[in-house]
């Protein structure tokens, strides 16, 4: 619940909650609104009136993400889905998900998806966080948080992430993703050292 009141040329908001999620986030912007549905969920997607030029490649990727999802993992819990832009002084991520929420930094929203053969960063965002929605925020599962349970939880966005990559540009693009994955993650293993599976 939102109440709303102006007071010497501002706007104040007084959220109310019954219950509260252990993750929440509020953002608050002079935001422009493209809206869609998808069968009965609605979208929407919050952006700076500046950056428009992805829109619509976002709301097709939404919608995509939303068909596979649902077709191979169940139903979506909620009754809308709302992807808002941030601004880039949040620093060190792209984009994040919560419950019925993605917030993407705006330095993805208005890439030129043009540079760069295959790249597409939107199509791969707006797959592997709208997937959190199946894996991480108790659609299809929810694990206890401890060691491990963030790459259980992230395997598998980043298995729906690489199927919807391979329905829009085919298995070899998906393959050459792989491997960029690979190459990332070999890279960066040997700042945190090897640690047994078993102690």
């Amino acid at each position: 619940m939102v109440e709303k009141n102006t007071k010497d040329n501002r706007n104040y908001f007084h959220y109310k909650a019954k219950n509260i999620p252990f993750r929440f986030a509020v953002s608050s912007a002079k935001y422009a609104i493209q809206k869609s549905k998808y069968k009965d969920i609605e979208i929407e997607v919050l952006y700076e009136p500046k950056h428009y030029q992805n829109i619509s490649h976002l709301m097709k990727s939404i919608k995509n993400t939303m068909l596979y999802c649902e077709t191979n993992f169940g139903k979506y819990p909620f009754k809308t889905i709302r992807f808002a832009e941030i601004s880039s002084f949040t620093r060190g991520f792209a984009a994040t998900a919560y419950p019925a929420t993605i917030y993407i930094n705006e330095k993805q929203f208005h890439l030129n998806l043009t540079q760069g053969e295959g790249q597409d960063t939107i199509n791969e965002l707006a797959a592997h966080e709208l997937s959190h929605q199946w894996w991480g925020h108790n659609a299809q599962m929810s694990p206890d948080y401890r060691e491990g349970s963030g790459v259980l939880v992230e395997t598998l966005e980043q298995y729906t992430q690489l199927m919807l990559y391979k329905n829009e540009y085919g298995n070899e693009k998906m393959l050459e993703m792989v491997k960029l994955y690979q190459d990332m993650f070999d890279s960066e293993k040997a700042f945190s050292g090897e640690e047994p599976l078993l102690t």
